[in-house]
């Protein structure tokens, strides 16, 4: 009986393991908006995590009582938004902003449960407008990559950032009219 037990938990952890190896290495998920304003506009309003936090985040409806603290200076490198939240949804973590290169402005996101992931922004001009790219990519830990079989990042994920980008178009057009 003992060595039928044996026998069965090494199947599963070896299918798991094949999982793993099945499992993708990393994950990318983007969503992009058109905004009426100048690039400089927009960038401004990406550096400082106070108005992400309190205008535009489409975290904050999870826990709008979260604990949320700042450090540094917006849009100089280790500017930092910490939260942490007894709400599962929102959990804890950071964002803190790392450079900007040409169009895009990087920053890393740290969720205490799962690790950091890269999370930028890219701003085209386009006359008048402006295309921005929402983006988030990570990797995987082998261990964790049986899971990403069943679980989908991209429709967990993207519909924040299409909520948060609406937000953000929306209070930068309205700064612009008045």
């Amino acid at each position: 009986m003992l060595k039928k037990i044996i026998i069965v938990l090494a199947s599963i952890i070896g299918i798991y393991f094949l999982l793993c190896f099945i499992g993708k290495s990393d994950s990318r998920v983007e969503r992009m908006i058109e905004i009426n304003a100048s690039a400089e506009t927009i960038k401004n309003t990406l550096y400082d995590f106070r108005i992400f936090q309190e205008q535009w985040s489409p975290y904050t409806k999870y826990d709008p009582q979260m604990k949320t603290t700042y450090s540094g200076t917006a849009g100089e490198r280790g500017y930092k938004l910490s939260w942490e939240s007894d709400k599962e949804e929102a959990g804890k973590g950071s964002l803190t902003y790392q450079y900007t290169h040409a169009d895009t402005i990087m920053n890393t996101l740290h969720f205490d449960d799962f690790g950091d992931s890269e999370n930028y922004y890219i701003i085209k001009q386009q006359g008048e407008k402006c295309q921005v790219v929402w983006g988030m990519y990570s990797q995987t830990p082998f261990i964790f990559r049986a899971m990403g079989l069943f679980m989908n990042f991209e429709e967990m994920i993207a519909p924040d950032f299409e909520v948060g980008l609406r937000n953000l178009k929306g209070i930068i057009e309205q700064k612009n009219t008045n």
